[in-house]
């Protein structure tokens, strides 16, 4: 069995834990205790909860949020692959021409063809989106992938990169709108 100091138990699961109450420090109690006190409500998010081998004493809200595999492996970053978010930068381009050699195609006007355009922008997002999820990443802060900018700055900003294929995507976004008009 694991002990409570040998680093393979996570923080939430360890035995005994002090909290704040009344800015008092109380203490130790059992996790299961600790638990109870916050379903019960006698602790709740602003209130101050400590185990050993924490640096500091950290909120309820925070604990609640703590993940319980802690010592889960870092995402895979050599595994990202680009081919998404660079296909995803040039689908306004894509859509463009897609939409040129449909149109005549299905007798249709250019114009009524949006949607292709859109769709391909909407799904190349959530393809990378889900890669990147496949690789570890929690790509719930990088947003809704239908908001295509704002997920593609999210995901430069979050993953530290460069922001070229957000600025090709808004570059071809331009010449999407006065292709088509």
């Amino acid at each position: 069995m694991a002990s409570e100091h040998d680093g393979k138990v996570s923080p939430k699961e360890r035995l005994t834990w002090y909290y704040e109450e009344s800015g008092k420090m109380k203490g130790p109690i059992s996790f299961e205790k600790l638990l109870d006190f916050i379903n019960t409500g006698r602790l709740n998010g602003w209130n101050y909860v400590w185990t050993p081998g924490m640096e500091n004493w950290i909120q309820v809200y925070e604990f609640l949020s703590m993940d319980s595999d802690a010592n889960r492996p870092p995402p895979l970053k050599a595994c990202v692959r680009r081919t998404p978010i660079w296909l995803l930068a040039f689908a306004p381009l894509i859509g463009l021409l897609m939409q040129d050699a449909l149109a005549p195609m299905l007798r249709i006007r250019f114009e009524y063809l949006w949607p292709i355009t859109v769709g391909l922008n909407v799904a190349l997002a959530s393809w990378d989106k889900s890669m990147l999820a496949r690789a570890g990443y929690e790509t719930a802060r990088y947003g809704n992938p239908a908001f295509v900018p704002i997920y593609m700055y999210k995901r430069s900003y979050h993953l530290e990169m460069d922001l070229p294929q957000l600025i090709i995507w808004i570059l071809l976004v331009l010449v999407y709108i006065l292709g088509s008009s």
